[in-house]
């Protein structure tokens, strides 16, 4: 409430992978640092597993075989390795609207004489509400991050509406929590609009964060910008101490 804490870090996690319980939740506890996370609810809730998961599922089990996919200009070598073969995929996939998409990636299993699996193998599970409401009470909080992730700017005006609505609802049906803030499915400029802003503005949230740093966070309440952790512990160190906020304003 009121105005923000001068040179201030929040700590965000986004999906809701059972990980987050396993390691990153008792460090966080240990030093007494506050989180969010931004919970695809839909997952949480065991209706469905990720997508980009689904895909990675396929390409770690593709065995010994070239990968074709409709909408792929030729088939993805053999020799590429798993998180190039994964990359190409998905950045196609990214560019779809979700029925076109669950189609592709269907056609990917049937190419590769794959069954894709009813619930997220073990790898790609979700926490539980039971684990949610528990981290709560220690102090997370949780905010909305969609209902099955999708891009939002390839959905209808009423998609749009009912992925942040049934988010919303989930989080305070299982949670008893009021929700304000919402975070953008893969969170680049591309993935919102206006359209998506204003469904959000028009459901009661109250705020919005991307998945890319700018050189001022909170100029727009509706994309407050956000830093990756990154790869290593000097590429944390660096977007911690500000060193990648000093390089932006020099560019």
């Amino acid at each position: 409430e009121g105005n923000p804490i001068k040179d201030a870090v929040v700590v965000t996690f986004d999906d809701g992978y059972h990980d987050f319980a396993d390691y990153a939740f008792p460090i966080l506890q240990e030093e007494r640092v506050p989180a969010v996370l931004f919970a695809t609810t839909g997952f949480i809730n065991g209706d469905l597993w990720l997508w980009p998961d689904q895909i990675m599922y396929a390409v770690e089990n593709r065995g010994n075989q070239s990968v074709s996919f409709p909408g792929a200009s030729g088939t993805l070598d053999k020799n590429l390795s798993d998180d190039e073969c994964w990359n190409y995929i998905a950045d196609f996939c990214l560019t779809l609207p979700p029925e076109e998409r669950n189609e592709v990636i269907c056609q990917l299993y049937r190419n590769i004489d794959l069954d894709i699996p009813n619930e997220a193998p073990d790898r790609f599970r979700s926490l539980s509400w039971q684990q949610v409401k528990e981290m709560q009470a220690l102090g997370l909080t949780v905010e909305s991050h969609s209902y099955s992730h999708p891009i939002l700017t390839k959905l209808t005006d009423q998609e749009i509406i009912n992925e942040l609505k049934k988010s919303k609802e989930m989080i305070q049906t299982n949670l008893g929590c009021k929700v304000e803030g919402f975070c953008y499915p893969n969170g680049m400029k591309s993935d919102f609009d206006f359209r998506v802003k204003n469904a959000l503005i028009e459901l009661g949230y109250s705020w919005g964060v991307t998945a890319y740093p700018t050189l001022s966070p909170l100029a727009d309440l509706f994309e407050i910008s956000r830093y990756n952790a990154g790869a290593s512990m000097e590429d944390f160190f660096k977007t911690v101490f500000g060193v990648k906020y000093l390089s932006m304003r020099l560019e």
